[in-house]
């Protein structure tokens, strides 16, 4: 006696055996594909999870493939890195001023000459905030979005932390 197809909302129950063996095929299929190839079965494979789960104007009510990825991590005890990243920052460095704030071919030689005979302090640095009083949050599963003007410190921000 033959098992029923399964119906179109119904999951099809695959037992462990048998995923163990077919990763084992797909790895060596793997090796041997180029990434053209590769790009090429993961859009048939998204296709096919895919036909009629609700995206891009599906049925009402089906679940997109992120509703089923989800649900195969929970099936198979999966668990996603979760890491809350709380920071508050203040960053400084010193900053050039006044004429030595501008490089010219000539300075590297003006500043020795004045070091060598003692005058003035050498170059004019003063201290200059980057990050002032930053804090914040991050969050696992949260998508977090930073925007700023030009030179406004976006990438400093994200290299401190």
């Amino acid at each position: 006696m033959t098992k029923p197809k399964p119906g179109p909302g119904e999951e099809v129950q695959v037992p462990p055996e048998l995923i163990k063996k077919c990763r084992a095929q797909f790895e060596q299929v793997r090796r041997n594909m180029t990434r053209a190839q590769r790009a090429e079965l993961a859009d048939q494979l998204l296709a096919l999870s895919d036909r009629g789960a609700g995206i891009a104007g599906g049925k009402p009510g089906a679940r997109t493939w992120m509703e089923k990825y989800r649900d195969k991590l929970d099936q198979y005890g999966v668990e996603l890195p979760a890491v809350e990243v709380a920071y508050r920052l203040h960053v400084t460095t010193q900053a050039l001023v006044g004429a030595a704030a501008m490089p010219t071919v000539i300075s590297p030689l003006v500043n020795t000459a004045k070091k060598l005979m003692c005058l003035g302090r050498g170059r004019d640095e003063r201290q200059l905030a980057l990050l002032d009083s930053v804090r914040g949050v991050l969050k696992p599963g949260r998508l977090t979005l930073l925007l700023g003007p030009p030179s406004s410190g976006k990438s400093t921000l994200l290299k401190a932390l």
